[in-house]
């Protein structure tokens, strides 16, 4: 496998050669997902993989984090990318519909994706803020600190929705609760960017898709058909953990250091914005 340094040359390389998109037409359907890293994008994409007509994909060549960095500073490089890169991969594509579940694509892809023209639908998912910011904490991505933090994750130096001055001064725990809240911020803006577009946007989180009955309602409003085969299989899904990477030591949900920091970063930003 190629390193993320390679990788990245060789997509740089890429993005400046002659190269343009495919028409819309030449496409599959396409559906992304809103959602920050941690969430359960991988479920997602599990319960994508059991759908007749669907080509899901979760964190497929060409990778986004190979150039996020970089699109944080030169945008048009994201375009490129899609044009270049990214959308002529996806046209290969033998099924109606494309979907990926990436946390990437929130991080500096949506916009370049809608000034291209090409249609796209969003899977907005959530999770419980602390769920998901404990889970960061001990998987060791902290946000502008540790390696996969710098990798996978914005950090406050970053152009971002939520402003956190001083964020060096911080605890880890404290940058991955930001990052919560800076992720919510996003979906908030996409989800009302794409419906402008005439995008399919559809809100839900890990926990209720745990519920058959939910993955059908998400389905049917990306309208994606369900037939009896894909149903089967979701149902000896759904419930089930794809990751467990969360299983090692840290703070308990209910540790009240916890909510002391998460206030100290709501205070911080409250101020920082009401300034």
């Amino acid at each position: 496998m190629k390193s993320k340094r390679v990788r990245r040359l060789a997509f740089l390389a890429q993005s400046h050669l002659f190269g343009g998109a495919p028409a819309p037409e030449a496409l599959p359907r396409l559906v992304f997902t809103v959602t920050n890293g941690r969430s359960g994008s991988g479920y997602l994409h599990a319960l994508f993989e059991r759908i007749d007509g669907v080509q899901a994909e979760h964190e497929p060549s060409p990778r986004f984090d190979a150039l996020m960095r970089d699109v944080q500073f030169a945008p048009d490089l994201a375009a490129r990318f899609w044009r270049a890169i990214k959308l002529p991969a996806i046209s290969k594509v033998q099924q109606p519909v494309y979907a990926e579940t990436s946390h990437l694509f929130c991080k500096g892809f949506v916009e370049p994706l809608i000034a291209l023209g090409a249609p796209f639908d969003i899977v907005v998912l959530r999770r419980d803020k602390r769920a998901i910011a404990r889970s960061l904490w001990r998987n060791g991505s902290v946000p502008g600190r540790s390696k996969r933090g710098q990798q996978f994750f914005l950090d406050p130096d970053l152009e971002v929705a939520v402003a956190l001055p001083e964020w060096r001064e911080l605890s880890d725990y404290q940058l991955c609760y930001w990052h919560v809240l800076e992720t919510e911020a996003r979906q908030r803006h996409y989800a009302e960017m794409v419906s402008q577009t005439g995008g399919r946007v559809v809100d839900t989180s890990v926990e209720t898709l745990n519920d058959l009955q939910e993955v059908r309602r998400v389905l049917s409003a990306l309208d994606i058909p369900l037939n009896a085969p894909s149903e089967r299989r979701l149902a000896e899904l759904v419930g089930e953990r794809v990751n467990h990477r969360d299983h090692v030591a840290g703070p308990t949900a209910e540790d009240p250091a916890l909510d002391q920091e998460e206030q100290a970063v709501l205070e911080r930003i409250t101020q920082h914005a009401a300034s």
